[in-house]
């Protein structure tokens, strides 16, 4: 497992995070979600990605959308909500650009979610398109988490007594078109408190573990080191030799 702990580093002007990721393919033939983090100046951000799109073109999709993300936010770091949804809006079109420009590839698609923390005002925002789920738990609940952008979540939440389709039906994903692509983004940062901690994990971790579950995982574990690996491992004794790639970026204020 890769592990990060940056702590009043050289990386890190402030008081710290401790921050870790892992990222495993499961039962799947290849792995196809992408995880970053940087320091830019006294921001910290951090980009988990799950790509889809046939042989390959879930791994470019999910890494171009990633590695962009970060790239525009090192260029212009903010807590504004409107900026980060202008970056999400510019990486998808360089998607659909990649798309174009190679046919083997011009279905492919990826979701995501970022995570910003402004780590000397503790201040923190997010955005999400798709199913890659952001949660932030506080005194071993969770707060809150992101809604999937699915048509199974839309049905839960408009039409609960019609029939439920398959959760992986999704409605919004980077690399579709500007006017059906849906960026949620928190409308204003919100005041991250001592002991909170924020996971950003793809379906492959989510299917098999719901909300209170993790935050009580959270608990139980007496190095937060092995958060990562402990939550992988119920996901994939739970999924039975058919686990989704899993990833997940833990994020604990210290």
């Amino acid at each position: 497992m890769e592990v990060t702990v940056q702590l009043g580093s050289s990386h890190a002007p402030a008081p710290g995070l401790l921050v870790y990721q892992h990222s495993e393919r499961g039962d799947r033939p290849d792995n196809q979600d992408t995880v970053v983090h940087r320091w830019v100046g006294t921001y910290w951000v951090g980009v988990v990605a799950d790509g889809a799109g046939g042989y390959s073109g879930g791994q470019v999709a999910s890494s171009l959308v990633a590695n962009n993300l970060i790239e525009q936010f090192a260029q212009s770091p903010t807590l504004c909500s409107n900026h980060l949804r202008s970056m999400a809006e510019r990486v998808n079109e360089a998607l659909r650009q990649a798309q174009w420009l190679e046919p083997t590839h011009s279905n492919m698609h990826s979701t995501v979610c970022l995570l910003v923390i402004h780590v000397p005002t503790r201040q923190a925002i997010w955005l999400h398109v798709g199913d890659t789920r952001i949660y932030h738990f506080r005194d071993n609940a969770c707060l809150s988490r992101s809604k999937d952008h699915s048509m199974l979540q839309w049905l839960q939440d408009s039409a609960p007594q019609l029939e439920m389709p398959s959760r992986n039906e999704l409605y919004s994903a980077m690399g579709q078109s500007p006017e059906n692509l849906v960026i949620d983004v928190l409308p204003q940062p919100c005041t991250l408190q001592a002991g909170d901690w924020l996971l950003l994990c793809t379906d492959g971790v989510w299917e098999f573990l719901n909300a209170e579950e993790l935050a009580l995982i959270e608990v139980g574990i007496g190095h937060h080191s092995q958060l990562i690996a402990h939550l992988h491992g119920l996901a994939l004794q739970r999924a039975g030799g058919r686990a989704d790639n899993l990833t997940s970026l833990a994020v604990m204020i210290p």
